[in-house]
Parts: structure tokens; C-alpha cells; sequence
């Protein structure tokens, strides 16, 4: 072969490899341009997937896009027990301060206190509640992760490169979005996630649509409890170092459910006890909803989370606590 002809069989090779280059990074741009155009259109709606926990998610993107900045708040902190059982905007109808229900299912008790501490650091909480059920005061709960402090500032902030890491967890995202219609945006699901303007959702599952399994689960709570009250003891302490009032919230279970697993409605009772000689002495109030009133199984949805009808009922009950409801004579809660 001749030295001409392996010249142009080089120069042949080398535009041959950067045309292939070319063509990489253009297909790379057009799939990163397409992931952008997906993520800003038609998942707008959808959560960055910090945790995989589709609640906890969609809570930080509704606190996110809120007005809660500069303006003094009243927090709630909690699980489902918070999400689903306090209507957040009759507390702040009734008391003229501005409320976010921060509450999330699937998240353990250390986790609420830990995003309580996050979301107190960067906004102006004036006062602070959690919702606790006794099941969820123990030293074995496993639930979904948190965001980390410096990620979640960020991302309240809307600091931009938050916004430009987010096409890159698409897949996610799409699940979620594929779900929304049949769990999240199902009235009739106990997955629901319409929130409401102050970040609460009241079950509005009919009656058709109650899952009765849910009223006697079987998993059996252990009674074991070497550090599971701590996270309210800091919490409590950290609250009233602030001058900030604290409120433990402890709502009601279903009669039902207390007859048929008498070893929960035991470690209820202990829990109760437990709870009040805790947070009276850490200088915060509890207000232990079955004290006051006795809720009629027809407020339920399940063992523990209530009906809306029966959230509006304890949230009017804890409205007339804070303003000196007193225990006697107890109150017969109907929602049939």
C-alpha cells in the first residue's frame, strides 16, 4: 500500500471518530433536553424523589412552594396520625396564625422530631405540635428516610442547582405520577395526597370503599422502650428553650379495636401514662384526646386514622382544649 493511500485511510478513521463523537454528545444533548422538557411539563406536579417516600416528598415540594417565608407559623409534626388526623386549617381559621401539617405517613418518630428541628431552623415557628399514637413509641419502628439539612435548605431555598439535579431522578418521578390517579389522587384511597391549604388530608374514603383488614391488624407492638419517648423529651426541651409552646397530641383508636387486641389496648394505656408524666415534665402540655372524649367507631376509617367528619371533630376538641376545654364531663363523639 501506498503512503498516500494509508494518509487517506487515517484521515478516513479520524473523521469517522469524530463524526461518532459529535453524534454522542448531540443524542446526549437531545435526551438531557428531553428529560428537562418531561420533568418541567408534565411532571411539574411531582416531587424530586428525595426518600422514596412519595408523602414525605410531595410535603417538601407543597412547603416549597408555599408562602410560609417571613411570617410566623404553626407547626404540626407527626405521621399519618398528624397527616390525616389534625385539619390544620381549622387551627389556623380559629387561631390567626399561619399553620403547616409538615405530617407524612411512614415516618418514625426520631424522623418527625428531626424534620420539626430542620423545618424550625429555617422558619418562624411560633408554635410546635406533635401526633403520636402509641404504637409509634418504641425502639423498633423502621420507617422511610429523611432529607438531609443542607439538601432540604437548599431545595426550600430554591437554590438552583436543586432544580437542575432533578430531571436525573425521572424514573421515580414517572412512577409516582403513574400512580397518582389510582392512590395518591383517589379520594378513596388511604394513600390519598390532596392537600389542603395548610398541608393536611382528611380521609374522605366512603364507606364503600373502608378497608375492614385495617381494623385489626395483626402485628403485635413491643412494650420495650429503653429510648423510644427521647426524640419528644428533645424535641420538648428544644421547644421550650425557644420560648416556642409545645403540644403532644395523642388521638384516639377504635373501640373495636381496643375489644379484639387487648394487648395493644394494654400498651395504649401504659403509653398514655408514660407520655403524660413525660411531657409535663419536660415543660410541654399534652392534650390525650381519649380524656376529653369518646370517639364513636363511625369516626374511623381504620383502627387509628380517623374520617374527615371525625378529624374535624378532634381538631374542634383541640381548638377548645388550647382554650380551656375542660375534662369532665367527657364528651360523646357521633360522625353516623
Amino acid at each position: 500500500m501506498s503512503a498516500n493511500s494509508s494518509t487517506t485511510s487515517s484521515k478516513a478513521g479520524f473523521r469517522g471518530a469524530r463524526s461518532y463523537v459529535a453524534w454522542f454528545f448531540a443524542i446526549s444533548a437531545l435526551l438531557i433536553a428531553l428529560a428537562y422538557g418531561v420533568r418541567f411539563t408534565y411532571l411539574a406536579d411531582i416531587a424530586p424523589q428525595f426518600t422514596g417516600n412519595a408523602s414525605l416528598d410531595q410535603k417538601l415540594l407543597f412547603i416549597r412552594n408555599g408562602d410560609f417565608g417571613g411570617k410566623p407559623l404553626a407547626l404540626v409534626v407527626g405521621s399519618s396520625m398528624a397527616l390525616n388526623n389534625i385539619d390544620a386549617d381549622l387551627l389556623q381559621k380559629a387561631e390567626g396564625i399561619r399553620a403547616i401539617n409538615a405530617g407524612v405517613w411512614d415516618i418514625g418518630l426520631k424522623q418527625s422530631v428531626d424534620l420539626a428541628a430542620q423545618l424550625s431552623d429555617l422558619y418562624d415557628v411560633r408554635e410546635l405540635t406533635l401526633v403520636v399514637q402509641f404504637f409509634e413509641m418504641t425502639d423498633e419502628r423502621n420507617t422511610s428516610g429523611t432529607v438531609a439539612a443542607d439538601d432540604l435548605r437548599s431545595y426550600l431555598a430554591r437554590d438552583l442547582w436543586m432544580d437542575v439535579e432533578r430531571p436525573f431522578d425521572i424514573a421515580g418521578a414517572l412512577s409516582t405520577k403513574w400512580d397518582w390517579n389510582g392512590d395518591y389522587g383517589n379520594p378513596n384511597s388511604y394513600m390519598y395526597l390532596k392537600f389542603t391549604e395548610t398541608g393536611s388530608v382528611p380521609l374522605p374514603l366512603d364507606r364503600a370503599h373502608i378497608d375492614r383488614e385495617r381494623w385489626s391488624p395483626s402485628q403485635r407492638f413491643s412494650s420495650h422502650c429503653d429510648g423510644c419517648l427521647l426524640p419528644i423529651v428533645r424535641i420538648c426541651e428544644a421547644a421550650v428553650k425557644r420560648h416556642v409552646p409545645f403540644t403532644v397530641v395523642m388521638p384516639p383508636l377504635t373501640h373495636f379495636y381496643r375489644a379484639d387486641r387487648p394487648d395493644a389496648a394494654r400498651l395504649y394505656e401504659r403509653r398514655r401514662r408514660e407520655l403524660a408524666a413525660m411531657v409535663s415534665g419536660c415543660g410541654g402540655r399534652l392534650f390525650d384526646v381519649e380524656r376529653y372524649a369518646d370517639f364513636d367507631d363511625a369516626c374511623f376509617v381504620d383502627f387509628s386514622h380517623l374520617s374527615s367528619r371525625g378529624v374535624r371533630s378532634m381538631t374542634d376538641l383541640l381548638i377548645a382544649w388550647k382554650r380551656g376545654l375542660p375534662a369532665s364531663p367527657r364528651r360523646h363523639v357521633r360522625c353516623d
